[in-house]
């Protein structure tokens, strides 16, 4: 009987460890894929940059907190570049969406946003936005865990959580 109570007692332990973990790697994998997405940006732009021909003015990342989407782009040039994130001067590369148990957390120079594109302009990568810098992607759990994504002027990302 002392035997099997502790076996249901460490169970339960072990049932409860693995809920807080799930929900952290699922932290961190989101966190890992919009780091990821916006390195992506920034060496598209180099690369396109170099490609002869290129009509692309730069790539960005649009992020959405009411859809929890955030989708890379590209800013193609019409007469001028307009450096926006709008579907008439840009094109679609790929649309991510957050796990349903994260949600976004946008600001922008410390005040919230609910939507926010970074572009990145060759050749040195300048970083413009349709907001002030620095932006903050905050990306939280259900339970209150949290991470951000920091984003600079000069395009450097940083995280903390």
């Amino acid at each position: 009987m002392t035997v099997i109570g502790v076996t249901i007692f460490l169970s339960l332990l072990a049932i409860t460890y693995s809920r807080s973990t799930d929900t952290q790697i699922v932290l961190f994998r989101d966190q890992t894929t919009v780091v990821s997405v916006l390195n992506r940006a920034k060496s598209l732009t180099i690369e396109k940059f170099y490609e002869p021909g290129s009509i692309t003015c730069a790539f960005g990342v649009h992020f959405d907190e009411s859809s929890q989407d955030f989708i890379l782009f590209q800013d193609l040039a019409s007469n001028e570049c307009d450096l926006q994130y709008n579907t008439d001067s840009g094109e679609d590369i790929e649309t991510f969406s957050l796990d349903r148990r994260l949600s976004f957390a946008l600001s922008a120079d410390g005040a919230t946003v609910p939507e926010v594109a970074i572009l990145f302009t060759p050749p040195h990568l300048v970083t413009v936005s349709n907001k002030e810098f620095p932006i903050t992607i905050g990306i939280q759990t259900t339970g209150g865990e949290s991470s951000t994504i920091s984003v600079s002027a000069s395009g450097q990302i940083t995280v903390t959580e």
